[in-house]
C-alpha cells in the first residue's frame, strides 16, 4: 500500500473518469483503480470536544 503524504487542498475528477487529489505545492497524484493508497493529511486535526448538533424526529 502506498503511503502518501499531503497537505490538502481538493479532489478534481479527469476527464479519463479517474480522481485526483490537490495538495499543497500545487502537486497531484493520480489514483489508480483496483490499487490500495492510504492518504495521510498533514497539518489538520479534528477537535472532537465541540458539541455535535441533535436532531429531533417528530
Amino acid at each position: 500500500m502506498k503511503e502518501i503524504h499531503v497537505t490538502f487542498a481538493g479532489i478534481e475528477k479527469a476527464p479519463d473518469e479517474q480522481f485526483s487529489i490537490i495538495y499543497i505545492p500545487e502537486n497531484r497524484q493520480v489514483l489508480l483503480p483496483g490499487r490500495r493508497y492510504k492518504i495521510v493529511i498533514d497539518g489538520l486535526s479534528y477537535d472532537e470536544s465541540k458539541p455535535k448538533s441533535q436532531e429531533t424526529k417528530q
